[in-house]
């Protein structure tokens, strides 16, 4: 998919910087996978504290 979106450089910039990565592009993928696991992970444990 491709997506035209406005980002703040000076996260992107820091986003690459600690994690090694060498593109836009991977900073805002692994930001979007990170994400999506950390909610679903959350989520489990709700699950998990509600039965």
């Amino acid at each position: 998919m491709t997506a035209n979106i406005s980002i703040d450089s000076d996260l992107v910039q820091h986003a690459l910087e600690i994690s090694g990565l060498r593109s836009e592009e991977e900073a805002v993928t692994l930001a979007l996978e990170e994400l999506i696991a950390d909610r679903q992970s959350r989520d489990r444990k709700l699950a998990h504290v509600e039965d």
